[in-house]
């Protein structure tokens, strides 16, 4: 067992001896990075499962005040034209189309469009 601990010894000396040479030498080209910042934790990306993805609404459809006064002519020539205002106050929520939000308007289309259906 002292032979172990000589030559345990013995190593021991030998680094020391190394360390100190290469202090000497400057630290031999090797600087530590001097860091205070502790580091940065790993990023995790998180996925939905894809059953509760929701696929993005469609989007309306866009109507010009064209459109949509060329489609109320034509129900008012085959419905009326008491049932034509009717769809403008219910559907556009004014008795006059230019008077009537464009938000309105794929409403009234709509409306016109399932009456002429029918």
């Amino acid at each position: 067992m002292d032979e172990f601990f000589k030559q345990h010894l013995a190593n021991q000396v030998r680094i020391a001896t190394a360390l100190e040479a290469i202090a000497a030498n400057g630290g031999g080209g090797f600087v530590a990075p001097a860091t205070t910042e502790k580091p940065a934790a790993p990023k995790t990306t998180t996925t939905k499962p894809a059953a509760e993805e929701k696929p993005a609404p469609a989007p309306e459809p866009q109507y010009t005040l064209d459109e949509v006064r060329a489609a109320l002519k034509e129900y008012r020539s085959i419905e009326g034209a008491p049932a034509m205002l009717e769809v403008l106050k219910t559907h556009g929520h004014n008795e006059s189309l230019p008077e009537v939000d464009p938000k309105y308007y794929p409403a009234i289309m709509e409306a016109v469009g399932a009456a002429k259906a029918a």
